[in-house]
């Protein structure tokens, strides 16, 4: 007696194109350093630019992810 195999396949979509490369920065000012991630949209620049600054000084550069790709999907470069 054979045992069913069964098979399920499933094609599987290509990845997203992220259409942004991003960089981590660090910009110091005599002793004090600030640190941010640097999003640039697809192709040559120049590009217009934002700069991203997060709620208090609590809060984190992480509440803007997302934000910053949807910007540079639109061409705008950005700074977080």
């Amino acid at each position: 007696m054979n045992p069913q195999v069964s098979v399920h396949l499933v094609k599987i979509p290509p990845p997203v194109r992220r259409g942004f490369t991003e960089e981590e920065v660090k910009i110091t000012s005599g002793n004090i350093e600030l640190a941010g991630t640097l999003v640039l949209p697809e192709g040559t620049g120049p590009h217009p630019a934002v700069v991203l600054v997060s709620g208090r000084g609590c809060s984190a550069r992480s509440e803007l992810e997302g934000f910053e790709g949807f910007i540079a999907r639109h061409g705008v470069a950005a700074l977080a």
